[in-house]
């Protein structure tokens, strides 16, 4: 009995300090997410409207120039095209882009949306050529990267 009761005692401090140690390893962690979270900042600002725009046109540009190395650098390598058809890779895109030839493009109803390094752009792409003909919105997703701006995300949306 003497022995069962002393294990007990020993089993019972070993359960409390395995249970306070667990607490205070979550401590730090919990820290770090909530910092996170609450360190992330947003705007809607006229200057994010101007970088989208930018960023834009600078990439539709070099696809008109055919200037397929500009392109090619600013889309990431993890990026990724939806069209309401079709999901894209990027080697995919840049092979589409490689073919196209755009006599004309038009970027309207823009707007753009920043939280931290992470720029989100929507508007009304309007586009001919040869293998692009198209009317519709785009949403895209650039992020900064090694402080460079790079495409992360692109859908073509149609009208429902």
């Amino acid at each position: 009995m003497a022995f069962t009761a002393s294990l007990k005692n020993k089993t019972s401090k070993i359960s409390r300090v395995g249970f306070y140690a667990g607490i205070l390893a979550l401590c730090p962690l919990s820290l770090t997410i909530s910092g996170s979270v609450q360190a992330e900042s947003h705007s809607h600002e006229d200057n994010d409207l101007e970088l989208g725009l930018k960023l834009e046109t600078k990439f539709w540009t070099a696809v008109e120039n055919q200037d397929v190395e500009k392109y090619s650098e600013k889309l990431s390598h993890i990026f990724q095209a939806r069209s309401p058809t079709a999901l894209y890779t990027r080697e995919e895109t840049i092979n589409w882009l490689a073919t196209v030839t755009l006599t004309s493009f038009t970027v309207t109803e823009e707007t753009a949306t920043r939280a931290d390094n992470t720029l989100v752009v929507s508007y009304l792409f309007t586009a001919t050529g040869t293998n692009i003909s198209t009317s519709s919105t785009i949403v895209s997703v650039w992020k900064k990267q090694k402080g460079h701006w790079k495409l992360i995300s692109r859908a073509f949306v149609t009208t429902v």
